[in-house]
């Protein structure tokens, strides 16, 4: 076990800690930002405008929701060790269940997007404490590093898909390339100073990948799908619970409430009708073709990486494709490109490349069919959270389109009844590909799995 040290993650965490505190006194009303301003004012040394004020409002929005409900999960996952099948069990259903908060952004109104947040950031604490601690056998040191910089990143994509409905920061109304420019710079810094206070690189985290992939198909058992089935099982019992209850006098709106038997019953009446057919068809044909996009990415940069030179400047580069990025580059991309099919397909295709291209880097000595497949299977939840943004946005058709209509027209059985049908297809496309993997894998050389020079 790693010796604990004073150093910039420990600062980080420190002043991380300090922040809520703040905004947790301004919350209460034991204060206000007169007697006692928000160290975030620092942000005026750069520029008082709209672009920092918006950014340093997300930011502390994203703390003040994130960082008790984080701790949540890690203390659920922590319990959750005492039971190895329990551990197990949430791992797999955690391994998709973090999405589903994200996926329902677009089904809910606005007033829950603080529950969702909130959900989002119990889950992904919770599942990357279990991942650190049983896949990867990380102790000390190595779980908050881990834990910190993947719950972070992932808070951070959301926390901006969100701004569709919380307007904090609308990083996404891009009408001029200056200002697409700046916002791209603010997110391309963010996301250096998470890479060097939590130590990562993209070989680094490439590498972690691999071996996290690896152990999750050896050690796929009928017992721990069983298990997420009875914990998904608990969670439909739970929201049906709650839609039962009334929340008269509550700050949780009893129009919200949908039960998830009048969410169903709306999924079959959809399914049998046959008017969301056409609706399906697009958001997958938009998936599909967006990752034929992202392949292509991948095989010119491939091909770039055979010379040594260019390899070491694009592993420098990489860790600035994650996808909240690319989702800023895209969005300056609309500009010439129009809200046609082109900008869909590159929604997709740059939001899913940095998930596709480190796993199959990770994979680089396996056979061309492995690396695909997994590859195909890591960035599939990014396909659904991008070509429901992109629908979001502009369409006129599409699942994300019949979400944020439905909502926008209180119609929250039929919302709901998309979001089951949207969660549905993530869940059986991933299960069919991690089936195809597990086939398909074969235990490569430990000693090749790591200095591999090419793709």
């Amino acid at each position: 076990m790693g010796k604990w040290r004073f150093d910039r993650t420990t600062i980080f965490f420190a002043v991380v800690v300090v922040l809520y505190c703040l905004d947790l006194i301004y919350f209460l009303g034991i204060t206000d930002t007169d007697h006692l301003p928000h160290p975030f004012r620092v942000f005026r040394l750069i520029g008082d405008t709209d672009l920092f004020r918006g950014f340093r409002s997300m930011l502390r929005q994203m703390i003040f929701l994130s960082l008790p409900s984080s701790l949540v999960g890690i203390a659920i996952a922590h319990r959750a060790l005492l039971n190895r099948p329990l551990a197990d069990a949430l791992l797999r259903f955690l391994r998709l269940g973090i999405w589903l908060p994200l996926l329902l952004l677009f089904a809910l109104p606005t007033e829950t997007i603080a529950w969702t947040i909130a959900a989002a950031a119990v889950m992904s604490g919770c599942y990357n404490y279990l991942v650190a601690r049983v896949l990867l056998n990380f102790q000390g040191r190595d779980v908050l590093l881990y834990v910190g910089r993947e719950t972070i990143l992932l808070l951070f994509f959301f926390m901006m898909l969100a701004q569709i409905e919380l307007r904090y920061w609308p990083w996404f109304y891009v009408v001029q390339l200056s200002f697409g420019f700046q916002v791209l710079t603010i997110v391309a810094i963010f996301l250096i100073l998470i890479n060097w206070i939590f130590r990562s690189n993209f070989e680094a985290a490439a590498q972690t990948r691999g071996i996290l992939l690896r152990r999750q198909i050896e050690s796929a058992n009928r017992s721990s799908l069983f298990g997420a089935l009875i914990i998904a099982i608990a969670c439909f019992v739970i929201w049906q619970a709650f839609a039962s209850i009334s929340f008269h006098g509550l700050s949780v709106s009893p129009s919200i409430l949908v039960s998830p038997l009048d969410a169903l019953k709306a999924t079959y009446n959809l399914l049998g009708s046959g008017e969301i057919g056409n609706d399906i068809y697009v958001s997958l044909c938009e998936m599909f073709l967006g990752l034929i996009v992202c392949g292509l990415m991948t095989v010119v940069i491939v091909t770039l990486s055979m010379s040594n030179i260019l390899r070491s400047v694009l592993v420098f580069l990489f860790p600035l494709t994650f996808v909240s990025s690319m989702m800023v580059v895209n969005s300056i991309l609309f500009i010439p490109l129009g809200p046609g099919l082109a900008n869909k397909l590159l929604t997709v295709g740059l939001s899913t490349f940095y998930a596709f291209f480190q796993t199959w880097w990770a994979f680089r000595n396996y056979r061309m069919i492995v690396r695909m497949v997994l590859a195909l299977d890591d960035a599939l939840p990014f396909a659904f959270a991008a070509m429901l943004f992109g629908e979001a946005m502009a369409s006129t058709a599409g699942l994300g389109f019949t979400m944020i209509m439905a909502s926008g027209t209180y119609q929250r059985e039929k919302a709901l009844a998309a979001f089951l049908i949207t969660a549905g297809l993530l869940v059986s496309l991933s299960a069919g590909l991690r089936w195809i993997a597990r086939r398909l894998y074969t235990p490569a050389p430990a000693a090749n799995a790591i200095t591999a020079r090419a793709a």
